[in-house]
């Protein structure tokens, strides 16, 4: 698909042709009424040239990267820590960055993680088996997304093959170390569940969504919205919104995941490009295939297979946000130093689109995306820690909170309702 300059460029070329055609009828021996119809014709192509500047896909905002060969590291064993200093399951938050974790205050700042700030976690494995099915999937409330467990343990994330980018970048392979358990969504977090919260609360989004040049919502996102479809036009502090709101209202801890946690488990042990063996086809995921064809829009979750930890929608149909902060280079071995930039007026977003090509679904692939940006393939999904409530230990996490929930929620009994202050900008009680 073409993109705007290019289309730009197209479209002022086609306004000189019609102006030309135009001096030209003036002049030419035609009818007075061969000449209407000329002129009307070429009016409605121009009009048709336009029409399809307003259809284009906007990704102006995404800033695409991987980590280059040079700045990858052996090894790292994080638990869980991610780009940007993000505090994971059961790992250290870096000494500099952006936040950890995920929840917390809603404009996030970088640097928020500072250098005396440790994290102290209960090292008891805790196994509340409330509300979980014979599979493990975890439910903490009937509005709330379901949970899938995910183990701790090794894998190499990133590209194997050294795969480039759209912007060219070699993406290296890397091994990391998760030295927790935790659990995230099954399914990207839905229209349904983002309005329960929203309902609950009075939240509202920003309204700032774009389906290339037309404002959308996230309750008419330019296609037909049902319940059980992802929520997009969100941004990522909507998504802090939500994962805050949630923790609150289930004295679980909520948050998004770093991306070393969303790739991790994504990949559920594999090693290539998609978690099916060969390239990825229109029957497994929802994308735009090579050939041009796609669903105008977000499918239900669920509609196509998961992969190997009961995760859907890992390849397409929303790109998913996490809590790090954009970087061209990756957490060093020591898991303390960055080797590279950090931006954390961005944030990585992984997976793939209901507009993406193949390139952009592979597990590697990771852009940028601006805090305050929205469109209409932009989701989410939670990681819930796995821990019973009350549960943890007094810590000082990034996230704002002493061990994960508010000083003045610990001893309330949940569900509560909650509401939220427009002036404060967060859930309040």
């Amino acid at each position: 698909m073409i993109d705007q300059n290019t289309f730009i460029l197209i479209a002022v070329g086609a306004a000189f042709s019609v102006v030309g055609l135009l001096a030209w009828l003036v002049d030419a021996g035609l009818s007075d009424k061969s000449k209407v119809f000329v002129k009307y014709g070429l009016f409605g192509l121009f009009a048709c040239v336009i029409g399809l500047f307003f259809m284009i896909d906007d990704d102006s905002e995404f800033q695409y990267g991987g980590w280059t060969a040079s700045e990858a590291p052996k090894k790292s064993s994080l638990g869980g820590a991610g780009m940007g200093g993000s505090g994971g399951a059961g790992g250290q938050a870096a000494k500099k960055g952006g936040a950890g974790g995920g929840g917390g205050e809603l404009a996030m700042q970088e640097g928020s993680g500072s250098d005396d700030t440790d994290v102290v976690m209960d090292d008891t494995e805790v196994s509340d088996n409330e509300n979980e099915d014979e599979g493990g999937v975890k439910q903490d409330c009937p509005t709330c997304p379901e949970i899938v467990p995910i183990k701790k343990g090794k894998a190499l994330i990133g590209s194997p093959n050294g795969g480039s980018d759209k912007g060219g970048q070699s993406a290296a392979a890397s091994e990391v170390a998760i030295t927790r358990d935790f659990g995230i969504g099954r399914y990207e977090v839905t229209f349904e569940q983002y309005n329960a919260f929203m309902t609950e609360t009075g939240y509202k989004p920003a309204n700032t969504c774009k389906a290339g040049q037309v404002a959308v919502s996230l309750e008419k996102p330019g296609f037909k919205q049902a319940p059980s479809n992802p929520a997009v036009c969100v941004s990522f502090k909507d998504a802090l919104a939500y994962v805050e709101w949630l923790t609150m209202k289930t004295s679980i801890p909520y948050r998004l995941p770093t991306e070393i946690e969303w790739e991790y488990a994504a990949r559920a042990g594999l090693t290539g490009a998609y978690f099916m063996p060969g390239p990825v086809t229109g029957d497994l995921a929802n994308f735009a295939t090579k050939d041009g064809r796609r669903v105008n829009g977000t499918a239900p979750v669920g509609s196509y297979p998961a992969n190997g930890n009961d995760m859907h929608d890992v390849h397409g149909n929303a790109w998913e946000m996490t809590a790090d902060c954009w970087s061209n280079g990756y957490l060093g071995s020591s898991g303390q130093s960055l080797a590279g930039g950090v931006d954390c007026t961005r944030r990585v977003a992984k997976g793939g689109a209901w507009y993406s090509g193949p390139a952009h679904l592979d597990f590697a692939t990771r852009v940028g995306v601006s805090e305050d940006f929205a469109n209409n393939g932009l989701g989410f999904r939670v990681v819930r820690e796995n821990v019973a409530p009350m549960a943890r230990k007094k810590s000082r996490l990034s996230n704002g909170y002493a061990d994960g929930l508010p000083e003045n929620f610990k001893e309330k009994s949940s569900p509560q309702k909650i509401s939220y202050d427009p002036v404060a900008k967060r859930p309040t009680k």
